[in-house]
């Protein structure tokens, strides 16, 4: 049985966690495994590989989330006379794109969440 432990070694290897107490990494690794055991079908074992990096990228969301509520840690960085800002809208559109990508690979083990129309 996966447990957030394990999401949180993948996470770990996916994106920086550096600024984040462990208690914070387990809290959006549950987060992001029960997103995942919500959504299992029922004939798909939770076992599979697919439920691990489906968990760990939405707890790699879940944790973005929670940096966008804290944008004074976050905002900016300065470094002698420069000042490096981060431009939130393009990295939230990135982990969106990330998350979604991630939802799709795993569409053989997850249920149907039913239908959505699109225009681009």
């Amino acid at each position: 049985m996966i447990e957030p432990v394990d999401v949180c070694a993948v996470l770990k290897e996916l994106c920086d966690t550096g600024e984040f107490s462990l208690s914070e990494l387990l809290s959006v690794c549950k987060a992001g495994l029960e997103w995942v055991r919500s959504r299992l079908k029922e004939e798909v074992s939770e076992e599979n590989p697919l439920v691990l990096t489906t968990a760990a990228a939405m707890a790699r969301f879940f944790l973005f989330i929670k940096m966008l509520s804290q944008p004074d840690d976050f905002g900016s960085l300065k470094v002698g006379d420069m000042t490096i800002k981060r431009d939130f809208q393009k990295e939230f559109e990135i982990e969106k794109e990330l998350k979604n990508q991630a939802i799709v690979d795993a569409a053989e083990i997850l249920k149907d969440g039913g239908f959505c129309f699109c225009v681009n």
